[in-house]
């Protein structure tokens, strides 16, 4: 019960700065910024949306260990790697913010977010995170169903424009 308090406040947040980031109130735009890439010029939310990120980042990962040793062995293995690897993103993702505050560090981090993919990725195969097969044939199966559909509008758009009408 108190789990699905914080989920609702969590999306309730989030959700105003979905609205607000309409309203240029997270972001005002990008320029370039040290150390000569582009970056965010925040707005008057940004610090809280950032600061917003993280906890609920930290949330998760503190849910996550929580349920650690209540796990068999397979599965505190999966968690494992997902942890080290979303810890490891997170940590170098979150380095691309300094610059955006004008201190003047590399954000040599953000080179390490692909390493999050390579532990879920890890975790999948070796230790059937999920049944990838099934995974794989639904995938497949969604990708047939749009396709047909999306061939089937442009059939009917271009059809559709070949048509005269004799009034």
């Amino acid at each position: 019960e108190q789990n699905k308090k914080l989920i609702f406040v969590v999306f309730f947040i989030s959700s105003v700065f979905f609205l607000a980031n309409f309203f240029n109130l997270i972001s005002k735009g990008v320029s370039i910024k040290y150390p000569g890439n582009f970056y965010t010029d925040p707005g008057i939310f940004f610090s809280v949306f950032i600061l917003e990120y993280f906890l609920v980042a930290l949330i998760a990962h503190f849910f996550a260990i929580r349920s650690y040793k209540n796990l068999d062995r397979n599965k505190k293995k999966q968690l494992g790697f997902i942890l080290i690897g979303s810890i490891i993103g997170f940590l170098g993702g979150g380095t691309t913010v300094l610059p955006v505050y004008g201190i003047k560090v590399y954000p040599f981090g953000a080179s390490l977010v692909f390493l999050y993919t390579v532990f879920v990725t890890y975790s999948i195969t070796k230790h059937e995170l999920m049944d990838i097969k099934i995974f794989i044939s639904k995938g497949i199966a969604y990708v047939l169903t749009i396709g047909t559909a999306f061939v089937g509008w442009v059939f009917i758009c271009f059809s559709s424009n070949n048509i005269k009408i004799i009034a």
